[in-house]
């Protein structure tokens, strides 16, 4: 029965040991050759974020929204702040929680790039024109901290407790 017991760890160390070899040499070869776009012909294509930057214009204000999202998610906020802008421009037509998310998520960039008073004034508005509760609240929040970047720490703690 311990000759048993025995092999089965042996045979469970030893997998592990293999998985964590070849995790190592996977995440060296993936270091070594870079990913790199190439069309079936062989050659480089264009970016995509730049060619979908071009047609924004064609694009619905929908599929403008999801993109600025994505560029927030990953941190590129230069980006998403100016998609968020272009969405506002565009999105007269778009349901109103969509719009209220928009002008949330361009105000909580704002607060990324360290435009602090811009981001008062728009999450201001929203904290009173926004009908989902949800999206008030994280205006509220979002507004609290802020107003803490901006050295208005009273009206910070007004809003942590609201």
């Amino acid at each position: 029965m311990q000759r048993l017991r025995l092999v089965i760890f042996t045979a469970v160390a030893f997998g592990c040991f293999l998985c964590s070899i070849s995790q190592t040499a996977y995440s060296q070869r993936k270091n070594k050759e870079p990913i790199v776009k190439t069309s079936p012909s062989g050659g480089v294509e264009k970016d995509p974020e730049e060619l979908f930057l071009k047609k924004l214009t064609s694009k619905s204000p929908h599929r403008i929204l999801q993109f600025a999202l994505n560029q927030y998610q990953f941190g590129f906020f230069a980006k998403a702040e100016t998609l968020f802008t272009d969405y506002r421009q565009v999105s007269s037509g778009e349901p109103a929680a969509e719009r209220d998310l928009g002008q949330l998520m361009h105000a909580k960039t704002l607060i990324h790039l360290k435009r602090y008073n811009l981001a008062v004034e728009e999450l201001g508005k929203l904290k009173f024109s926004t009908t989902h509760p949800a999206l008030r609240q994280e205006a509220i929040f979002d507004l609290g901290v802020a107003e803490t970047h901006t050295g208005k720490f009273y009206s910070a703690a007004e809003r942590f407790i609201e």
